[in-house]
């Protein structure tokens, strides 16, 4: 009875899933801010407390600022969430010089929410299609296999900073009218690299496609050099922009996410979204971190985050067997581990330096068993292989991470060179990884 297309959706997992209790581990996995909420309450907890120690320390420390939110616990949220949509109206506006308004302002509960809804309201299910630009999200395919929507894929050019192909792309927009949404995200995740807003700008004057132009920001505020696609949402009615507190706000767990595009299309998405979908709480908390102070606060953590990602970047860089890959333009590192040389290899063996997925994958399991710190192994997306991503941490988070690669890769590089990998410990990461790592050698696979 279940549709088709439902059944094959498989379950998200990630590394984190295969841990009880993640109190010692240091999670660098996902993304999230290693300082915490962006939020400047006097007495506001560390970053790391549990919730229940956090939902305590929150009433004590700004009784006032949660007076009105613990009264309308009982009631249902306000739906129309004007003054949190003119608050953060005001802070794009006063960052990126544009004139944005409420009517141009959607909110969701958090972005995967919006994703679907775009979706679901743009796309006939069983005839229209989607273009992606992979390596990428991988929730616009799911969202899209969810509503029987195919998705056509434009892989990013690898040999350039995992920038559009952009010939290609235009020409699968001009030729195909069943397109109705293209997804670009940028910054990328997992590559780390934002698109040149004239990209942009041209997918939007392409003359030959009449479809949805979603552009995904969320990771826009690691990359201050890159202008926001939101300034432009009132010359393109055909735009829609994707932000979020989850990241660089370090809120991930409220989910509240903001979309950016015309007033009629705004509209259009708010009559569809279910009226209650952000809560209370998260509206009150999104509230506050949009104040002032906690703004201050946000962009002294935002700075840190910087020094820290081009150390570690550089960090990384110096370890054998480790190569960067990803830009520098988000809150994570993509690097890629290279082939290990063992001494049963041929001479002239041109695969040696190359990205090895399962050594990868060895490194990844390491990692998590050995040194407690879960990391995002990316070796089967495109242009990936051999890719891990990690999470951009605190000074002492990093050190520790850097310091266990480079011990893990001796480690590894001298069972290489003794040809005793012991294939039985190399077990499957995760059902997300793919097929068991056992079978295949570190010192000789690809």
């Amino acid at each position: 009875m279940v549709r088709p297309n439902i059944l094959s959706v498989g379950q998200f997992q990630t590394e984190r899933c295969s841990i009880e209790d993640t109190a010692n581990v240091l999670l660098l996995d996902l993304n999230e801010s290693p300082f915490g909420p962006s939020i400047a309450w006097h007495g506001w907890p560390d970053a790391g407390q549990g919730c229940a120690d956090l939902a305590e320390t929150c009433l004590e420390a700004a009784p006032d600022q949660l007076a009105d939110a613990r009264e309308g616990l009982s009631r249902y949220p306000d739906v129309k969430q004007l003054e949190l949509k003119q608050a953060f109206c005001a802070f794009r506006n006063c960052r990126n010089g544009t004139a944005l308004t409420p009517a141009n302002l959607c909110l969701s509960a958090g972005l995967d929410e919006m994703i679907d809804l775009i979706i679901r309201c743009i796309c006939r299910p069983g005839r229209d299609r989607i273009v992606i630009c992979p390596p990428v999200y991988h929730m616009y395919q799911t969202s899209a296999a969810i509503n029987d929507v195919e998705t056509i894929k434009i892989p990013l050019n690898t040999q350039n900073s995992f920038q559009l192909r952009l010939p290609e792309l235009q020409q699968t927009l001009s030729s195909d009218p069943s397109i109705k949404i293209c997804f670009i995200c940028t910054p990328g995740n997992p590559t780390g690299h934002a698109i040149p807003i004239d990209d942009i700008i041209s997918v939007l004057e392409n003359p030959n496609w009449r479809g949805i132009l979603v552009v995904d920001e969320a990771y826009i505020d690691f990359s201050p050099r890159s202008p926001s696609a939101a300034a432009l949402v009132g010359l393109y009615p055909r735009l829609v922009v994707l932000q979020t507190l989850s990241k660089a706000f370090g809120l991930a767990s409220i989910r509240v996410g903001f979309t950016f595009a015309c007033p009629h299309l705004c509209a259009v998405l708010s009559n569809v979204r279910k009226p209650y979908a952000v809560s209370g709480p998260s509206l009150s908390l999104a509230r506050v971190a949009l104040g002032e102070p906690s703004l201050v606060l946000l962009d002294s953590q935002l700075q840190a985050i910087f020094d820290q990602r081009a150390r570690l970047a550089r960090d990384l860089d110096r370890i054998q067997g480790i190569r960067v890959k990803g830009g520098l333009d988000a809150n994570f590192v993509l690097f890629v581990v290279l082939k290990l040389a063992g001494v049963n290899s041929e001479v002239g063996d041109h695969s040696m330096g190359r990205p090895c997925n399962v050594a990868a994958g060895e490194l990844v399991r390491l990692l998590r068993e050995s040194a407690g710190i879960l990391v995002r192994f990316k070796g089967l997306e495109y242009g990936c292989e051999g890719g891990i991503r990690v999470s951009v941490g605190k000074g002492a988070e990093n050190n520790r991470f850097v310091e266990q690669v480079s011990a893990l890769m001796k480690r590894l590089r001298l069972r290489a060179t003794a040809a005793a990998v012991d294939t039985t410990s190399m077990v499957s990461l995760s059902p997300m990884i793919g097929e068991p790592l056992g079978l295949l050698d570190l010192g000789a696979a690809a």
